[in-house]
């Protein structure tokens, strides 16, 4: 990491991104929708659950090392989509991660080795 991994950002799963795009796409009132997930984690946070995850050790610097400024915190308002379509039983961020980690090993290296 180039940074210390604070800040923050918001996780979809891509099968609950896809559900959205559908639902606006077929029924769909408006043309402008804000669409993403609600799993709201650190980027340092992140890299744990990966790392916990995948077994293996996680380290982050202390002091950042990256000097491109990007926002503290990045979330999008869903309600517009909420309030037209309903709430979403979203994927956690930990099942997403899990599925994707365990899809990767299987078409890197085969089911066997996942």
């Amino acid at each position: 990491m180039a940074d210390t991994g604070n800040a923050i950002r918001t996780y979809c799963y891509v099968r609950d991104t896809v559900e959205m795009l559908l639902k606006i796409a077929f029924w769909g009132q408006s043309e402008i929708y804000n669409i993403g997930g609600v799993s709201k984690v650190s980027i340092r946070e992140l890299g744990k659950e990966i790392s916990r995850i995948m077994k293996v050790p996680f380290s982050y610097p202390s002091i950042s090392k990256n000097h491109l400024e990007a926002p503290k915190q990045v979330q999008l308002d869903i309600s517009k989509f909420q309030n037209e379509f309903g709430e979403i039983d979203f994927i956690s961020l930990q099942e997403g991660l899990s599925r994707t980690i365990e899809w990767q090993k299987s078409e890197l290296f085969g089911s066997e080795n996942s």
